[in-house]
């Protein structure tokens, strides 16, 4: 009976320990001091009605969105995509119809970054672009050649984002990226996604989430990917 009582009395101390030190670190990670920073566009972005919407069909067709495409190196150009049509990166012009759009790079080589950063900066595109890509490696190179453009964060982030949240330690994990985007094609809905949101609006980030067929008014989110 007494070794009983010893290994439960060891085993409570065990979770008392785990629980103190849990307890220290999620303090210690809401203690870190936070940037406010925001990019000039994000900036902009934060001053308008949310949510705001993106959808890679045609924006006309939907009232009230704005663009979001692809971009890929094809037979010499750079061609922006979406489900609909393609067109030449050097013919598209954004104006208030179409303003600002999510443009997600596919990168399948080193030589192409600089391509198409020296083609977005000719143009001067890139202010009116937010960068994605569920590739982190992609994003962390172009931010590194341009840190005033504005990116979203990959899928490796936000899977340590996630394994974080299940300890509850989510608040140690600083989110660098000017958009925090909640990539739901690997990812059911659920609760947690509620405190991946709460933490990244602690820390100022710009919350966009998707794709999705619709806005779900259960996440109060900043922006939208639609179908």
């Amino acid at each position: 009976m007494s070794y009983i009582l010893r290994f439960l009395s060891l085993i409570v101390l065990i979770l008392l320990s785990l629980s103190l030190v849990r307890y220290g670190l999620k303090n210690y990670g809401l203690a870190q001091p936070l940037s406010q920073y925001q990019t000039p566009l994000i900036a902009r972005l934060s001053e308008k009605p949310r949510p705001i919407l993106w959808t890679n069909s045609d924006p006309k067709k939907n009232s009230g969105t704005y663009g979001s495409y692809s971009v890929q190196f094809k037979e010499d150009h750079w061609i922006l995509s979406r489900l609909e049509d393609e067109i030449l990166l050097s013919d598209y012009k954004t104006d208030e119809e179409n303003g600002i759009i999510l443009l997600w790079p596919e990168i399948n080589g080193p030589t192409l970054i600089p391509s198409l950063r020296s083609q977005l900066k000719e143009s001067g595109l890139w202010k009116k672009v937010i960068f994605c890509s569920r590739n982190d490696g992609v994003l962390k190179d172009l931010r590194e050649l341009e840190p005033q453009w504005s990116f979203c964060n990959g899928e490796i982030f936000l899977t340590k984002m996630l394994s974080l949240e299940s300890v509850g330690l989510e608040s140690l994990l600083k989110i660098k990226s000017d958009v925090f985007f909640i990539h739901l094609k690997n990812l059911p809905l659920q609760n947690k996604i509620h405190s991946l949101i709460k933490e990244a609006k602690r820390q100022g980030r710009f919350v966009i989430m998707g794709p999705v067929q619709e806005p779900i008014k259960e996440y109060e989110v900043d922006g939208w990917l639609l179908y």
